[in-house]
């Protein structure tokens, strides 16, 4: 009887996963303001941490591909914008996803 209930506890587990904990939030925030000189947005990245966030930073278009991606550093508190004066003019329909070792991306559509 023991090990029937073993092997359904067992069977049990193996069909319900034992999932991983779930990442915690990435500390920031995305936002968009209209780009100056040209029809796109830019993007505005705001650190909500304490401390400094070594992120990655993908545009990804509305074909689902990515179309670029770099590696920044943000600082605490801190904001990056990007928008086309770095070569990033981002469109509407389009989505950044923003990521960081030990924290769930984050994904915003381009309004």
């Amino acid at each position: 009887m023991k090990a029937l209930l073993s092997s359904i506890v067992l069977v049990a587990l193996l069909f319900t996963g034992c999932s991983k904990p779930a990442k915690p939030a990435l500390p920031v925030a995305v936002t968009f303001r209209e780009a100056a000189l040209q029809k796109s947005k830019v993007a505005q990245i705001h650190s909500n941490s304490n401390e400094s966030l070594k992120i990655v930073v993908v545009c990804v278009g509305k074909d689902g591909a990515a179309k670029k991606s770099s590696e920044l550093l943000l600082e605490p508190k801190g904001l990056l914008q990007i928008g086309h004066m770095e070569g990033w003019p981002f469109l509407t329909g389009e989505k950044v996803v923003v990521k960081s070792a030990g924290f769930a991306d984050l994904s915003v559509d381009v309004p």
